[in-house]
């Protein structure tokens, strides 16, 4: 689908019109093309994927940013986050979004034991142990509401 891989696909680079936004008091970017809407950076707790799925499904309780289907993205979604490194810079993330995370769990599983996860260090997707400790980018199609 034209998706920039480091190592599938150097040529791509789907470029969304992300839009940064705030809701609640916490900073989102919108991705209109897709309808989605991101948290701009992921949690700071590195947390294994039924842990993450967790945290997720108390968020979404509280109505987090006013969102209640806040959800992991699937692996095409994540992958939209990914870019060409610049000059001035050497990770693989789009502008706006802010990232200290190496990598972040997505939706997408290859089988009980195993997932996709995005690596901004690699600018690629790639397997992990559903026990291995990432963080945890959150991603919803319910439009914010205005604070």
């Amino acid at each position: 689908k034209g998706l920039y891989d480091a190592l599938r696909n150097p040529a791509g680079g789907r470029r969304p019109g992300f839009a940064e936004r705030a809701a609640a008091g916490l900073a989102l970017v919108a991705d209109a093309a897709a309808g989605l809407v991101w948290t701009k950076r992921p949690h700071a707790v590195k947390m294994s994927l039924s842990r993450s799925r967790q945290w997720i499904e108390s968020l979404n309780r509280i109505r987090y940013g006013g969102i209640a289907t806040w959800r992991l993205p699937t692996a095409e979604e994540a992958a939209t986050l990914l870019r060409p490194p610049s000059a001035e810079t050497a990770h693989f993330l789009a502008d706006p979004f802010v990232a200290d995370a190496a990598a972040v769990w997505t939706a997408d599983r290859l089988s009980e034991s195993e997932s996709w996860v995005v690596d901004f260090q690699a600018g690629s997707l790639r397997p992990a142990r559903a026990r291995a400790r990432l963080a945890t980018w959150m991603v919803s199609s319910e439009p914010a509401s205005a604070p």
